[in-house]
């Protein structure tokens, strides 16, 4: 907590997180000049409790900011470390967004292979369509003639719309 508080403060500032410790320590130092001054009037007892409980706390504090210090130093250098594998999550979703794109282009794929089959069965019917009729064009070019009509003949066929073609 004493961390985060000097970091925002450091921050805030603009300074160091050791400069504003050092800031830290030097009013702690002064406060405690100004109290030793101010018991000076108290008796030996109290003025050496009071003496003594302020050099702990001066101590504690010290101890606290050296501290804080080596955890902030810890701290910048796992930055830096940290900042080393930055590109990986960056590189984790390319490689998410590449299968993806995999993926949607294997759909579009296999789309595609559906089409081929209908495209290939109606060029099936097509072709076996224009076989049939090769085939019926090639006998009517021989002469055979499929009756469509009451004629047993092309020639009954072609007198009775020489008739018709007259009338008209």
């Amino acid at each position: 907590m004493l961390f985060e508080q000097a970091s925002n403060l450091a921050k805030s500032r603009g300074e160091t997180i050791e400069s504003v410790i050092d800031q830290a320590v030097a009013i702690y130092l002064r406060s405690q000049s100004l109290e030793i001054q101010d018991f000076s009037s108290q008796n030996t007892s109290t003025r050496k409790l009071s003496y003594m409980l302020a050099t702990l706390l001066g101590i504690g504090l010290l101890a606290q900011c050296a501290m804080i210090t080596k955890l902030y130093k810890e701290d910048q250098a796992l930055r830096k470390r940290l900042s080393r594998y930055g590109g990986i999550a960056s590189k984790e979703s390319f490689l998410l967004e590449l299968d993806e794109d995999i993926r949607s282009r294997e759909t579009y794929v296999s789309k595609l292979l559906e089409e081929e089959k209908v495209a290939e069965i109606r060029w099936e019917a097509v072709r076996t369509k224009n076989q049939d009729l090769d085939e019926k064009n090639h006998l009517e070019s021989l002469g055979y003639y499929e009756p469509m009509y009451d004629f047993h003949v092309s020639k009954d066929y072609k007198m009775r719309f020489d008739q018709i073609s007259r009338l008209a």
